[in-house]
């Protein structure tokens, strides 16, 4: 199973512009071409209440779009199994249940609900777009992590003459990480 997060922030690792939590009002349209690459690459989209709530997705034919949240009741009127579905599992759990289901690509979107996926070795890649921009304020990507996640840069291209960056790392896998579900 390969696990990718896919992100945008900006240069003072901000995920949110104050409380505007869209980041379709401030990301570059360059940052739009590549997501929608690696969600056409990816069989399931797993995304944090919150993201799902700022984006609304809509059930699709081509992805399993996976909601995580503390109340899987609250969202039962829009469940549709293998289309939209509401959990609250573990990463671990969530990563396990995917696999016996047959998936192999899964792209984490979103920013803090990817944390948990981080700390417990489940991820191997990461996408970072960081928009040219000092918010100041807003949320921060990485506030509540608790472990250091060691990183190698596989990538860096620059998308736009403003300067948005496209990072691209590997996750190294820590001795640890050995019993996490693959």
């Amino acid at each position: 199973m390969r696990v990718t997060i896919a992100t945008v922030m900006s240069v003072d690792a901000r995920i949110t512009q104050g409380d505007h939590t869209r980041p379709t009002l401030w990301r570059s349209s360059e940052d739009s071409v590549v997501l929608k690459g690696l969600i056409a690459h990816n069989q399931v989209l797993v995304m944090g209440r919150n993201t799902y709530e700022t984006v609304r997705p809509r059930p699709s034919e081509n992805h399993l779009q996976v909601v995580l949240t503390s109340d899987p009741q609250r969202f039962a009127s829009l469940h549709e199994p293998g289309g939209l579905e509401f959990v609250s599992l573990s990463p671990a759990a969530l990563i396990a249940n995917l696999k016996l289901r047959g998936y192999e690509k899964v792209l984490l979107l979103g920013g803090s609900s990817n944390l948990p996926f981080l700390e417990a070795g489940l991820v191997d890649q990461i996408y970072l777009t960081v928009e040219p921009s000092l918010f100041g304020r807003g949320q921060p990507l990485t506030d509540t992590m608790t472990t250091v996640v060691p990183l190698q840069l596989v990538s860096c291209k620059q998308l736009n003459q403003e300067g948005t960056l496209l990072l691209h790392y590997a996750v190294v896998k820590r001795e640890d990480d050995a019993t996490a579900v693959r």
